[in-house]
């Protein structure tokens, strides 16, 4: 290590959990857009829930999420 690396600041990355991120991303997204899509089918999001515009805001948040495949280790252990 250099004198300016911190180990307890290292982050170790694995392709294969990267893809299980995304596919859990993709998974919670298909979700969510279905849960929204049953309850304003339903008529059942009160003036107290998201707007349309929200919840849309919500769903492109969710969607431009990239998965790091980032795995918490104890490298000084």
């Amino acid at each position: 290590f250099s004198q300016f690396a911190e180990q307890k600041a290292a982050v170790f990355t694995r392709a294969s959990i990267k893809e299980q991120e995304e596919k859990q991303l993709a998974r919670l997204s298909t979700e969510l857009r279905r849960d929204i899509a049953s309850k304003s089918f339903q008529n059942s999001v009160s003036s107290n829930s998201l707007s349309y515009e929200e919840m849309n805001k919500l769903l492109n948040d969710l969607a431009s999420v990239e998965a790091v495949g980032r795995l918490v280790i104890d490298l000084p252990l």
